[in-house]
């Protein structure tokens, strides 16, 4: 050893001091741990690095307190070879001398026990040292005047009265100790304590048995820093097991180990002041003369033997898969890791965080050892969508060997939310009879089950006073559907809720209730009623350029309602005459205005549809029908002369017909002529007397269908040529006009 911090014997030492010691040479960093360097009564961490070993407490020490440290033979140097004995120092703390009062840790029997034997010793257990001469008949006694000895244990810091002669059976006893208990340092308890018990029926006469033991019996792979317990089936008088509880190595040597007893599970326990050897078979010794509360002694020693394991881990533990990571996570996971190799339970707390920009994450952290994963738990229902949350595993994770796991950490991001994208129906005018159902589209497929009559609610008007709407509930592709099992009230504002309890398919909840609404429509009026229609149902001679068919309601109808409502077909086609349909609100007309010409003489029928719907939704329900007929189709031909008399070319035509009058000009055409077409200027006769010369006869003109006439007005003269000029505006009765001019010729007679 080359040095040690505070120095043997060293004095005025601050209370926030580290202990420490040099070493000559390395030391295997392995061995120098809690139960190796041991400062007494007092607990901390112990490091080791470049030869030297630091003890820092946990707690400041007590000021003005004598305190001793032990390195002990568990320390080896890198070849393995161990300090020679067990290298102790003392030194003594700062400041005056020991102000705190002593305080009582335990009473023996507890208080309000029953059934203790009435040969049974009383003992309290204090916190520190106690002065024994303050232990007497006046600070520690038994109510009633009960006579009995004292006696005090440094080691267990217990204080003993033992009645004498036992106390009464079936007794209450009451035990006092008072204030003037004192320390070692003169400071008292203080308060004054009373408990009490109640006596058995006869005395303890029974030794104690062993009900369990730890190790157990011929137990392997026993961790190398183990404490030994033994468990007694009644409480065991602490003294008793000084020197008779023991632990013996493969050489029979007792190993060096603190000695304490519980007094509420009765079990006596060694604590190693080392780390035992690997791979070694140690021997356990319960020896005769462990003694009750009445002093009721075992009669034979009892031992049994346990084997370390082999060499420890020194193995860092790692991350073998970690949950959730990147995108897209589930706000109902549940964040574990999973890790290479065992490792203590205890250490994952403060060590195994989750945070994100608003703050950090409370939750519940466990452990399965079966599966060695470690999960982390929110608190909170969920974890907010659309946040990145960062995950930090710190090195203060230990595997079972204390080896710690490397500062690890990543980041995972929520999903969006689910959402409502759609509730249908809304606004106002929505039928009452049959219902139409209620469909709410989300953004994305849903848990099907999370869908039901807790989580989908449609009421009638106000929830809290309206009532609940009954309908069935289903879902499919995204859409959930309810189907009210009873028509709707009218004129009524029905809600529709869906709670957060509505999930996706990976348990991602609504992020907030979602609510919508609609009105039902006003009483129905009636179904519509035609009034008038044009053309008028049976017309003829319609003309094939009407622009279009209409037909004029007695009241407003809905126009929304038309389309696929309003055809005009051929009676004796199928569908339909192409056409734009439209509505005259002021005379509540629905009007079609047909693309294009119709067909001459054809039949047509023009069909309302039962679909059109009043303005308030109620349908005509039944077709209303009507048919017209178009006109002929127009005359295209053109006329022409079938016919004339005199025929042309004729020669010694009579002048005058057999009446002595001017014969008539007869021309024959081959369909009827518009008489207002035929005149002097259409139909010209000319007396030729030379190609120069040709002066025109006046008279008069007569159409008789086909057929015109012309009579002059005066004779014609004899042996004369005449010629007849018929014009193109000459036409027939459609107005289709001679195609061309016709002239011919003829001569009368000298």
């Amino acid at each position: 050893m080359a040095e040690t911090a505070p120095s043997n014997e060293a004095t005025n030492v601050p209370v926030d001091s580290e202990v420490s010691a040099k070493f000559s040479s390395s030391i295997d960093p392995v061995t120098v741990n809690d139960k190796t360097f041991i400062v007494v009564d007092m607990t901390g961490t112990v490091t080791y690095n470049d030869k030297k070993a630091t003890f820092a407490p946990s707690t400041p020490f007590e000021k003005g307190r004598r305190y001793n440290a032990i390195l002990t033979t568990g320390i080896k140097d890198l070849d393995g070879i161990p300090l020679k004995s067990n290298f102790t120092w003392a030194f003594e703390t700062e400041g005056g001398p020991d102000t705190t009062p002593p305080t009582i840790v335990a009473t023996v029997p507890r208080d309000r026990a029953t059934d203790v034997s009435t040969n049974a010793s009383i003992r309290i257990v204090f916190s520190e040292p106690i002065d024994p001469s303050s232990i007497n008949k006046e600070t520690f006694f038994v109510k009633g005047g009960t006579t009995g000895t004292y006696s005090y244990d440094e080691q267990s810091r217990t204080a003993t009265f033992l009645p004498s002669p036992p106390l009464p059976p079936s007794t209450t006893t009451v035990v006092t100790v008072t204030k003037g208990v004192r320390d070692r340092a003169g400071n008292s308890l203080t308060d004054d304590l009373t408990w009490s018990f109640i006596t058995a029926s006869v005395s303890d006469q029974t030794a104690p048995r062993i009900v369990a033991r730890t190790p157990a019996e011929n137990a392997a792979d026993v961790t190398a820093n183990s404490n030994i317990s033994v468990t007694f089936d009644e409480d065991i008088d602490p003294i008793s097991l000084q020197n008779n509880f023991a632990l013996t190595d493969p050489s029979g040597a007792a190993v060096p180990a603190g000695l304490s007893y519980d007094v509420g599970s009765r079990t006596a326990v060694l604590d190693p002041r080392s780390d035992l050897q690997f791979g070694t078979t140690y021997q356990v010794w319960v020896k005769k003369g462990v003694k009750d509360l009445s002093g009721n002694a075992t009669s034979s020693d009892t031992s049994w033997f346990f084997t370390t394991g082999m060499a420890p881990d020194t193995t860092l533990p790692l991350l073998l898969d970690r949950q959730p990571e990147g995108e897209g996570a589930s706000v109902r996971s549940l964040i574990s890791v999973t890790f290479s190799e065992p490792i203590k339970p205890e250490t994952l707390s403060g060590n195994f965080t989750v945070s994100s920009s608003n703050g950090t994450l409370s939750g519940q952290i466990s452990y399965d050892a079966r599966t060695l994963k470690a999960f982390f738990n929110p608190s909170v229902p969920r974890l907010e969508y659309s946040t990145t949350y960062t995950v930090l595993l710190k090195s203060g994770i230990k595997d079972l060997a204390g080896n710690g796991l490397a500062d690890t950490s990543w980041t995972f991001t929520t999903i969006d939310p689910p959402r409502v994208t759609e509730i249908f129906p809304d606004g106002q005018g929505v039928a009452t009879d049959p219902p139409p159902p209620i469909r709410v589209t989300f953004s994305r497929e849903m848990k099907e089950g999370s869908i039901n009559q807790s989580s989908f609610f449609v009421f009638r008007g106000d929830p809290a006073t309206g009532g609940r709407v009954a309908g069935s509930i289903s879902y499919a592709n995204a859409v959930a559907t309810f189907i009210p099992t009873v028509p709707y009230v009218d004129n009524t504002v029905y809600r529709v809720t869906l709670t957060t309890a509505v999930e996706d398919l990976n348990g991602n909840p609504l992020p907030s209730e979602v609510t919508g609404s609609f009105q039902t429509a006003s009483p129905p009026d009636p179904p519509p009623k035609v009034a008038s229609t044009a053309p008028a149902n049976g017309a003829v001679g319609v003309s094939v350029n009407t622009p279009s068919v209409s037909a004029q309601f007695v009241r407003s109808i809905d126009p929304a309602s038309l389309p696929g409502q309003f055809a005009l077909r051929e009676t004796n086609g199928i569908c339909c005459v192409d056409g734009t349909i439209s509505y005259d609100v002021a005379q509540q007309r629905a009007i079609l205005s047909i693309k294009g010409p119709l067909a001459y003489n054809t039949s047509y029928t023009v069909v309302l549809g039962a679909g059109v719907r009043s303005s308030s939704g109620t349908p005509m329900g039944a077709e209303h029908i009507w048919t017209f007929t178009t006109e002929a189709a127009p005359d295209t031909t053109f006329p022409s002369v079938v016919r004339t008399d005199p025929a042309d070319g004729a020669r010694e035509v009579p002048s005058t017909d057999p009446s002595g009058q001017p014969f008539t000009i007869r021309v024959d055409f081959s369909e009827p002529i518009l008489s207002g077409t035929v005149h002097s200027g259409t139909f010209i006769v000319r007396r030729v007397e030379s190609d120069l010369n040709k002066p025109e006869l006046s008279g008069s003109y007569r159409v008789d269908a086909s057929t015109t006439f012309f009579v002059p007005s005066s004779p014609y003269e004899r042996g004369k040529r005449y010629e007849v000029t018929l014009t193109t505006g000459i036409t027939d009765l459609a107005g289709n006009p001679l195609p061309f001019d016709v002239v011919w010729s003829f001569t009368t007679a000298p």
